[in-house]
């Protein structure tokens, strides 16, 4: 097995019980404004929502970014 192999398994696996104790620790109910709506949900799913949401978004500004400076090269 490849080291990089090796890596990328111990950073899902850290990645992962994170997310678990971020759910798990955060259970209480709060209630979040979306466009006139409450809604009422636990902590530590809003957290790990707005985490992805946040990913995604990095993501794709870094995929339209390297996109267009390979263009442009």
């Amino acid at each position: 097995m490849r080291w990089s192999v090796l890596l990328l398994l111990i950073l899902s696996i850290i990645v992962l019980l994170s997310s678990y104790l971020i759910l798990n620790l955060n259970s209480e109910i709060v209630s979040f404004n979306f466009l006139f709506n409450k809604i009422q949900v636990s902590l530590g799913i809003l957290l790990m929502s707005f985490f992805l949401l946040g990913f995604f978004i990095f993501l794709m500004l870094e995929l339209i970014y390297f996109y267009k400076r390979n263009k442009s090269e």
